[in-house]
């Protein structure tokens, strides 16, 4: 049986799950593809909304186009599917000319669900070949559910106890990518 390529990355609100991978990140020696999504704050230090962005960006501009979902009052989030739609499945498309990849989604949650092609993109890319490390939100949806049980990927909880022993396990991935 061959071993799974991709690895998914899950745990609670601040376990390290986004450090975790930034580190892993460090290890690769594959040009970064695919996304990551940002609570924005307003003047006020106010999560005012979440921002798609390239996987490596150094700058963070926040307009309409990249722009999942706002909040107009605490705990209520406003979703733009049609972001996911446009440019989540156009940061998710990689060239065959650039398959030395490595797609980094950072992170799937509850909004995507709304997505309809930006979620058959995601369980297309994970039917390749190009290596991914996604972060998955706990949440229960079928899309997430389809995510975390797909037959190329491996779950890894992270929590704050394991994430160094999870750490240097999954380095051996990253290697074995680099070759």
């Amino acid at each position: 049986m061959k071993e799974p390529l991709h690895l998914l990355i899950t745990g609670e609100i601040g376990a390290g799950k986004t450090f975790l991978v930034q580190r892993l990140l460090q290890h690769s020696q594959r040009s970064v593809k695919g996304f990551i999504t940002r609570w924005m704050l307003s003047d006020h230090h106010v999560k005012s909304g979440v921002y798609i962005f390239p996987a490596v960006t150094t700058t963070h501009f926040c307009t309409a186009q990249n722009c999942v979902a706002t909040r107009d009052k605490p705990g209520f989030n406003i979703i733009y599917p049609k972001v996911f739609e446009t440019y989540g499945v156009e940061l998710l498309s990689v060239p065959s000319s650039q398959n030395g990849s490595l797609l980094l989604m950072d992170e799937l949650g509850f909004m995507e669900s709304e997505a309809p092609l930006f979620c058959k993109t995601v369980l297309n890319v994970l039917a390749g070949n190009i290596p991914v490390i996604a972060v998955v939100k706990k949440q229960e949806t079928p899309f997430l559910d389809e995510v975390r049980a797909h037959k190329n990927a491996v779950l890894y909880c992270v929590t704050p106890e394991n994430r160094e022993i999870l750490y240097r396990a999954l380095i051996s991935k990253i290697e074995f990518w680099n070759s």
